[in-house]
């Protein structure tokens, strides 16, 4: 398998996400290529690729109005995942992209922010505690109902949010997940295992 990976952006280290994708990812037949701090995405990045990361904010930190992914990029990953590829959203890459366009659309919904972080729960498909976390709790449009949602992160005075979900478009597949924010977090079994998950499942 073939990836490109997208990391770090003004409010996330490239650093401690590459770290946790080649623990999670250790042992796997998979060659990838890492660019950190985008500034502009051109469609032939997809070629030859069998999966692309996204794990960047849209907006660029010194032109809050200009994305540094067009809309003809995201309709380029578009054609991408419907032809077969794997699109991994991971924290600050589900996060301002064209409102309503193609990568919000294949995600299944938008980011709404989040309060100072603080601590909450875990939780899997069948409400099981996996992991207790202080970090960013991501508020995100519940996926639409062709989305396969595995974990949700609960707390007592945020309610509740998507963590983890997948979702089959067309040819490809499409992984949303929320978490998290920091090194220590990244490297909890949980958040390792739905980075390992996100490529062999």
């Amino acid at each position: 398998m073939n990836a490109l990976l997208i990391l770090g952006d003004n409010w996330h280290a490239a650093a401690p996400y590459e770290h946790a994708l080649r623990e999670a990812w250790n042992g796997l037949e998979l060659s990838s290529e890492t660019v950190k701090y985008p500034v502009v995405f051109e469609p032939r990045q997809l070629e030859g690729r069998d999966l692309l990361l996204l794990c960047s904010e849209g907006l660029l930190p010194n032109d809050r109005d200009r994305r540094w992914i067009d809309l003809p990029g995201e309709e380029a990953i578009d054609r991408f995942v419907r032809t077969g590829g794997i699109l991994i959203g991971l924290h600050s890459g589900l996060v301002s992209f064209e409102p309503g366009g193609p990568l919000h659309r294949l995600f299944g919904g938008s980011f709404h922010g989040h309060p100072p972080e603080c601590p909450f729960t875990v939780v899997d498909a069948d409400g099981n505690e996996v992991a207790t976390m202080e970090d960013e709790f991501y508020r995100y449009d519940v996926p639409p109902e062709d989305a396969a949602v595995s974990h949700w992160i609960v707390s007592p005075e945020h309610g509740r949010e998507p963590a983890a979900w997948t979702r089959r478009i067309g040819e490809g597949r499409v992984v949303c997940l929320t978490l998290a924010h920091n090194r220590p977090n990244l490297r909890l079994p949980v958040v390792q295992s739905l980075l390992r998950g996100a490529v062999t499942d």
